[in-house]
């Protein structure tokens, strides 16, 4: 049976090894993400959550709390959402992220936004089927 729970310092291997899975190409920075893993942890705006089934960390999503001048109130954010590749086809993204958008709700958010890199089409069908809709490209630029 599946739980979803608050993330905790101790789940954050399990939260590595899923982002592992999630940004494959990426070179991660153990001791720099367990520094800001630790601070989302601690703050009120950002809400990290886990699923855990027999002990493990089998999926992992985290919300931030934005005041947004567009909505004229509180934007939920996505950060992540991954399940395990092994785990999926099992409902367990849409109970985290279910379970996320009820936080963005219970918090006052008015909506609830993420993003999807272009090459994620299994990602993009998954959130279309829970009603969320592509509005807008993201652009972004390293500082």
């Amino acid at each position: 049976m599946i739980q979803i729970r608050p993330c905790t310092s101790e789940d954050f291997q399990g939260v590595l090894a899923l982002l592992r899975q999630l940004w494959p190409d990426k070179h991660i920075d153990t001791a720099m993400l367990q520094v800001v893993y630790e601070r989302a942890l601690g703050s009120p705006l950002q809400h990290h959550i886990c699923a855990v089934e027999d002990n493990v960390v089998v999926g992992m999503g985290s919300l931030s709390i934005n005041n947004n001048l567009w909505q004229e109130g509180y934007l939920g954010y996505v950060e992540e959402l991954v399940v395990d590749e092994r785990c999926r086809g099992r409902g367990i993204g849409t109970q985290l992220l279910e379970h996320l958008i009820g936080v963005a709700r219970n918090q006052g958010c008015r909506r609830v936004e993420l993003d999807a890199a272009f090459n994620r089409q299994e990602a993009h069908r998954f959130y279309e089927h829970l009603g969320f809709q592509n509005r807008a490209y993201l652009y972004s630029k390293p500082l």
